[in-house]
């Protein structure tokens, strides 16, 4: 994680709505660390009570006393964890609302927090908003509009990670965390539009920030995620997924896969024979995993190979959407890259020109069965 500058390693009875200081200039971004640090300690299972309920109680009896979180995690234990100094924190009152440059923000949202000292008022973008970070926010507290606190749970863009992003992460994908700070609200620079995708069939792939996966702060563990295709790697929501047709089957196929199986399949028919190759030497790269169009990123679906693939160079494919009547299939489009010199296309084909693509069938990876 960053390290520096404190963040790399809740609903209250509540009032109003509080203003951090209007007077600093625009142009000046306060720092991002607080006068406050949290500390955890040990897990505990979590109980009928709630969290929330189970926080009040403790800084009732104690303001040094433990507190409570619950865990984003979902694993059935709660965050434990003490604030330092305790008693500034336990003594400020809580608000439901603060105010940044005109814009409200509440309980429970998902914030940009400005670290990289960018002025405020800056318009954000897709392009640029990976020079924020994200957080969602749990509690704010303060004492006056110069001194206002929010305690906030981290979202990490996938290349903050230790191992840094992997294959299946999308250019919206961000990966939740337990990793809980208090910053001063004057870093907020703006609402951030994020989607808890939970990767079900039905769902559709956000088309905003979404979060899948999570990271465990303390076990450094990212939670484990939805597996697919017969290669049973995960599922990038830039590329794309093909259902298998079959209702006994119905796997999810990557579309690297697909592509794969039927250039091998499309080139020991047409290049193996035609360029004077024999069948039986030919070898074929078979797809390294498991199988109507869903959107996912390239890469993770087939195992990587050091060799290049002997059709590559001489065959290009592509997924494409068929549509017959008020039905769509989809198929892939084939073409032979040595146009007029190299050999012919299949038989059902031989009509097109050699530099023309032509459509295969997509047959399932795992139940054989072609898909329509």
């Amino acid at each position: 994680m960053p390290r520096g500058k404190k963040r790399p390693l809740i609903e209250e009875d509540s009032e109003g709505v509080i203003s951090p200081d209007a007077q600093q200039e625009k142009d000046v971004v306060p720092t991002i660390a607080s006068p406050f640090t949290i500390i955890y300690k040990p897990p505990r299972t979590s109980n009928k009570r709630s969290s929330k309920a189970a926080r009040r109680e403790s800084e009732a009896q104690n303001v040094t006393s433990t507190l409570v979180e619950e865990n984003p995690l979902g694993d059935g234990n709660d965050m434990v964890y003490s604030v330092r100094p305790p008693h500034e924190w336990a003594t400020m009152k809580r608000f439901r609302n603060f105010m940044v440059a005109e814009e409200t923000f509440t309980l429970d949202q998902y914030v940009y927090v400005n670290h990289s000292g960018i002025p405020h008022g800056e318009e954000l973008s897709d392009a640029n908003a990976k020079m924020f970070w994200i957080a969602r926010v749990l509690e704010i507290r303060a004492t006056d509009p110069e001194h206002v606190y929010i305690r906030v749970f981290w979202l990490y863009w996938p290349n903050e990670l230790p191992d840094g992003a992997q294959a299946h992460h999308g250019e919206h994908e961000l990966v939740a965390s337990n990793h809980m700070e208090i910053l001063d609200a004057m870093t907020v620079t703006g609402r951030a539009q994020v989607q808890h995708w939970r990767e079900d069939d039905d769902d559709e792939v956000p088309a905003e920030l979404f979060w899948r996966q999570t990271y465990d702060c303390q076990t450094h563990q990212l939670s484990i995620i939805r597996k697919h295709c017969t290669c049973e790697g995960y599922y990038n929501p830039d590329s794309m997924l093909v259902n298998c047709s079959n209702a006994t089957c119905k796997i999810w196929l990557h579309k690297e896969c697909i592509l794969k199986d039927v250039l091998s399949r499309v080139y020991k028919q047409i290049v193996g024979t035609n360029e004077g190759g024999n069948e039986d030497t030919i070898e074929v790269g078979k797809p390294n995993a498991r199988s109507k169009g869903k959107k996912a990123s390239n890469a993770t679906s087939a195992a990587e190979n050091s060799d290049a693939d002997p059709w590559e160079g001489v065959l290009d494919a592509k997924l494409v959407r068929q549509k017959t009547g008020r039905q769509q299939r989809v198929r892939v489009a084939v073409t032979d890259l040595r146009g007029g010199s190299g050999g012919n296309p299949p038989t059902k084909a031989r009509r097109q020109s050699q530099d023309k693509p032509w459509l295969e069938d997509i047959h399932c990876l795992r139940c054989k069965e072609k898909i329509v």
